[in-house]
């Protein structure tokens, strides 16, 4: 089973992801909540085109495509491509066989930022189903749970118990559905992630980690550390005793409508810009950001576009840094705005291609001829227990197939916390052929904690990534980049995307046939 499957299968027992997500529709009149500005266009610039910098730019343009705001955009990007951690990988480097994602892989139905978007900008989603191929939780020594084939949960109920399965399933549903509330009027915009972790009632979870939490509520300890902690380990590479509860939750009530993008997600994004009026500059890496002092401060933004000097940009009314301040190498100069430094996991994703139907049962110290299934999660429950050496990599799982010269080979996609030489490689998969891999800074570090990264440092300066140590995915960073939107707009015209203070009550029709931002 791959990867995605065994998570849709956990999905299965552990409650189905159900999607209350509710949106927005009232026909407010800016003009009776308009600020005046002064002659000239609003300009913002915004660091990143991922995610959440497309989103953001989005976002804007709706605003002036609704209200006629007179605003320029421009998006900075350090790659030579748009999507930030979602990125695409051909065998072979052949552009005749289909892509394979290397980053952000999937998003779910529920998502209806990235739903809604596929379906606007006309791409192809690709429903991924739930397969059947099977999986196993292996603990660097043997195999706790081995699920062939289309699982039953019977196995896991006479091992972990019911009532542990069904507590489980609880607490990340009722997690799932509350996150769902910020495409409601009373939480479509916030201020600080520590206003919207309480206004969820999320504090105390976020300020435990996953097994803490789960302990407390009487859930059976090996559940949560063996069979749980390996969607925890293969979602955002971090054990159950270490990420914190939110994440946890959300890591295992994932849904069981998995989808992709046909050609890659990063069409997603490119959807985000191409309608936002953005101008977008590539291969630009913005190197210094400078605070120009006045009644309404001006930025300027030095940027690296690979000649021998830099360029400065500006000034910019606002700028939107939409990427990992620490990650971002940037200088500032005039201010001193304070980000609290978020570590990030260092990923490292490998691709192969092999003539092996399936890993090697050698590697795994078995005597049968075939594995008999396609997919390996890991949990470090016995290392930490026994003293034993924790498994050598995240998860591995199939990709599905490519045929060169009339053989087809199986992809399989290996995530770890290090580098794989070809070596080590085929003893997993036997034979190899294409090998590709892609280092990360891929997920937030989950620590437990109570204070998190200011939405605004400075005095015209928003950070989308404020959110992620919170929470991380694709849509979670356009939930963050409308966000930055929305705060902008109000500060500016006293008008958000949609609503200025004044917010309607939605009726529920309204919030089942509506996305808020996308519709008004």
């Amino acid at each position: 089973m791959h990867t995605r499957y065994f998570l849709a299968f956990v999905a299965s027992i552990v409650l189905p992801y159900v999607s209350t997500f509710a949106h927005a529709s009232h026909n407010s009149n800016p003009e009776n909540n308009k600020h005046s500005r002064a002659s000239g266009p609003l300009k913002v610039a915004i660091i990143g085109a991922g995610a959440g910098g497309s989103s953001t730019a989005f976002f804007l343009g709706k605003a002036k495509e609704r209200f006629g705001r007179n605003i320029e955009i421009d998006v900075f990007e350090r790659n030579s491509y748009i999507g930030g951690r979602s990125t695409i990988v051909h065998p072979y480097n052949d552009p005749s066989l289909s892509p394979r994602e290397a980053g952000a892989a999937i998003y779910i139905s529920s998502n209806k930022n990235l739903v809604r978007a596929a379906s606007e900008f006309n791409l192809t989603a690709i429903n991924l189903g739930t397969g059947n191929s099977g999986t196993g939780v292996w603990d660097g020594t043997s195999f706790l749970v081995t699920l062939a084939g289309t699982p039953s949960d019977t196995d896991l109920v006479a091992k972990y118990g019911l009532s542990s399965i069904q507590s489980a399933s609880s607490a990340a549903a009722n997690v799932a559905n509350t996150v769902n509330r910020w495409y409601i009027p009373d939480v479509f915009s916030w201020s600080t992630v520590e206003q919207l972790s309480q206004k969820f009632d999320f504090v105390d979870i976020a300020s435990k980690t996953l097994a803490q939490w789960f302990d407390g509520l009487g859930i059976n300890p090996k559940y949560t550390r063996e069979f749980l902690e390996a969607t925890t380990r293969a979602n955002y590479a971090q054990d159950s005793v270490k990420l914190h509860g939110l994440a946890g939750a959300v890591s295992i009530a994932v849904g069981n409508s998995f989808r992709a993008i046909a050609g890659g997600n990063f069409k997603l994004f490119e959807g985000f810009l191409n309608h936002s009026s953005a101008t977008v500059r590539l291969s630009t890496k913005v190197i210094a950001l400078r605070k120009l002092p006045s009644v309404k401060p001006k930025w300027v933004l030095t940027a690296s576009t690979g000649s021998s000097r830099a360029v400065d940009f500006g000034p910019y009314d606002y700028v939107v840094l939409a990427a990992p301040a620490q990650l971002s190498d940037i200088t500032f100069i005039g201010c001193s705005p304070s980000f609290s430094p978020t570590p990030y996991v260092d990923l490292f994703v490998t691709f192969v291609s092999t003539t092996s139907r399936y890993p090697q049962t050698s590697f795994f110290g078995l005597n049968s001829t075939s594995l008999g299934f396609t997919s390996v999660l890991t949990s470090a429950e016995t290392a930490r227990t026994s003293q034993r050496s924790p498994p050598d990599f995240l998860s591995i799982g199939n990709w599905g197939t490519v045929v060169r010269n009339g053989t087809t080979e199986y992809i399989y996609k290996t995530l770890s916390l290090d580098y794989k030489s070809d070596q080590w490689l085929q003893k997993v998969y036997g034979p190899i052929g294409w090998v590709y891999r892609k280092p990360w800074k891929a997920f937030p570090v989950f620590n437990p904690r109570t204070t998190y990264p200011k939405v605004k440092p400075d005095d015209g300066l928003l950070y989308v990534n404020s959110l992620e140590p919170w929470l991380s995915s694709m849509e979670t960073q356009t939930v963050s980049g409308r966000n930055a939107a929305d705060i902008l707009l109000k500060e500016v015209y006293g008008v958000g995307i949609c609503y200025g203070n004044d917010v309607p009550t939605w009726t529920e029709a309204e919030k089942a046939s509506k996305v808020y931002g996308w519709d008004c």
